[in-house]
Formats: structure tokens, sequence, C-alpha cells
């Protein structure tokens, strides 16, 4: 009885042992075969946006009743830039003019000078011919001066800079007799701080939480601002429902 009886309990564990393999498995497959789906599934949907993204987003655009002409995207300063490039192409595509990218700390050189060649990488796989005009910090006054869609790439140092530019060239004018002092009003300061740059019509506020993200007030007082949610992994779908929400809405300036 007793051989018996441990041959039996021998029996018992090799089969709960390759049941427990064979759940194990079972379950690895299939988490397997749903990665090799998901990868299949972005796949075709990048092949598909790439052959006819250009031409869905032209329709797009048609469908709204209004287009912003300055787009300002106010990001958290892990956003990738990767995505930043993605949102630069479709806005160029979508007909935005001007964008300004802002956050508290801008971009250093490197990282500019890559950002450059990701948006140049993106222009040509969406087959854009549109010039997109990319500049980092301190050249708001040449924005508008060529053709095609001017980046901005800005932060609170850039605010901070135009300031001070602004306040030195309306003193030289006092001093060489070209400007009085009683001429200087709200209009005469937007347009050294700004140049030719309009106060953007749509500022979309990547986070989740409102914030300016130290982008200047004064240069948002008729600006419709949008909260999303972080900017990494955005699709062009999550894109498109923030502009079609401006669309949709009424600006009554006050009145």
């Amino acid at each position: 009885m007793d051989n018996a009886t441990s041959q039996v309990v021998d029996y018992e564990g090799v089969l709960w042992l390759g049941l427990h393999f064979g759940l194990a498995w079972a379950t690895y497959a299939q988490w397997i075969m749903v990665f090799i789906m998901d990868l299949i599934r972005i796949g075709v949907r990048k092949l598909k946006f790439s052959e006819s993204g250009m031409y869905q987003l032209a329709d797009d655009a048609k469908s709204l009743s209004k287009i912003p002409q300055h787009l300002a995207i106010m990001t958290e300063d892990d956003a990738g830039l990767q995505d930043l490039a993605n949102m630069v192409v479709w806005t160029a595509l979508l007909g935005i003019s001007c964008v300004t990218i802002h956050n508290r700390n801008g971009m250093k050189p490197d990282v500019f000078s890559h950002f450059v060649k990701i948006c140049q990488r993106r222009k040509a796989e969406m087959k854009l011919l549109l010039q997109i005009n990319i500049h980092n910090e301190f050249w708001a006054k040449s924005l508008g001066t060529a053709a095609g869609c001017d980046v901005l790439i800005s932060s609170v140092k850039c605010s901070r800079h135009n300031i001070v530019e602004a306040s030195r060239v309306l003193c030289r004018k006092i001093q060489d007799g070209s400007l009085r002092a009683s001429d200087i009003n709200l209009d005469v300061v937007n347009e050294s701080v700004r140049g030719p740059l309009p106060e953007p019509d749509l500022a979309i506020n990547f986070g989740g939480y409102p914030s300016l993200h130290g982008f200047n007030p004064w240069d948002m007082r008729l600006t419709e601002i949008i909260t999303a949610q972080s900017t990494k992994n955005i699709s062009y779908p999550q894109f498109f429902d923030v502009l079609k929400q401006f669309s949709s809405t009424k600006q009554r300036f006050g009145k």
C-alpha cells in the first residue's frame, strides 16, 4: 500500500507540475500574441497615415470653422522631441502659420539641433512641401518674414530677454528723439516686445492641470486656453480634438 500510495503521490505531483507549466506557457503565449498584434496594428496605422495623412489633414482643416493662425504649445519639461515634432508637422499640414513651443527651460543648443533633424525627418515622411522655419529663442522679430510655417522655441529666459530688449529700444528712441515718452502706449510696447508676432489664438496647456508654464500672461489677453494631458505619445486624433474644441468655441472678447 505504501508503494502504491507513493506512486500515486508522484503521479499527482508530476500532473500538477505539468498543468502549472502548461498554464504558465499559455499565459506567456497570449501576452506575446497580444504584443505582436499591437505591433502589427500600430505598423498598419502608421503606414496608412503616412500614405494618406496629408490628404486626411487637408480634409480635416476644411471641416473646422476656424483655425488658429498662431498656436502656442505649453509643455511640461519632459516633453518628448518626437511628440513635439509630430505636432509641428500636423500644424503645418493644417494650415497654421505660426507655432510657439514653450516650457520654462526651453531647449539647449544640442537638443534644439536634434529637434530640427526630427522635424525634417517627419516632414519628409509626410511628404510635406511647405517650408518649416524653426527658431530657438530671441528670434521673435524674424518671424513672419519667410514663407511657410514659423516655429519659435520659447522659455522664461526668452520672455525676460524680449522685455529687456524692448525697454532698451524704447529708451534709445526717446534719447535720439524719434519717440516721445508721452507716445508710449500699450500698442507701442506690444509691438516692441513681440515684433510682428501676433498673440496666440489658441494655447494648449499640456500637463493636465491649469498652468501657463511661465508664458507671459500679457501675451495671451485674447488667447483661448485649453488644458490637455501629457504630450507623451500624443496621437493625431487627440491633437485634432483640441482644434475642434477651439473651432466650436465662441469668443466674445469681453462683450
